[in-house]
């Protein structure tokens, strides 16, 4: 940590989470959304907008259970994982 501070302890169902097994649903989920958001980040930073892996989407969307919005989300990276040079419309799904 910056200036030899202490961290700060985890709170909350981070904390929690640390002593789920790794078979736990949530924790699998916890950690494909930290790892998402960790991808999307950078992605918004460098302005490179690269698409997050597809085994991870995969993952994420396989736990959203409003299955039409599932499907329009698959479709939306599909279109955007076929068509590179739209920065634009990468940069919105990301």
């Amino acid at each position: 940590t910056a200036c030899g501070a202490a961290a700060e302890p985890l709170r909350g169902p981070l904390r929690l989470a640390m002593h789920w097994p790794e078979s736990c649903p949530i924790k699998a989920a916890m950690k494909d959304f930290a790892q998402l958001f960790n991808h999307t980040s950078k992605a918004v930073e460098d302005k490179t907008y690269d698409l997050p892996p597809e085994p991870l989407v995969r993952r994420i969307l396989d736990q959203i259970p409003d299955r039409p919005a599932c499907d329009q989300l698959a479709q939306k990276y599909t279109d955007c994982r076929e068509c590179p040079h739209a920065s634009a419309e990468r940069a919105s799904f990301v």
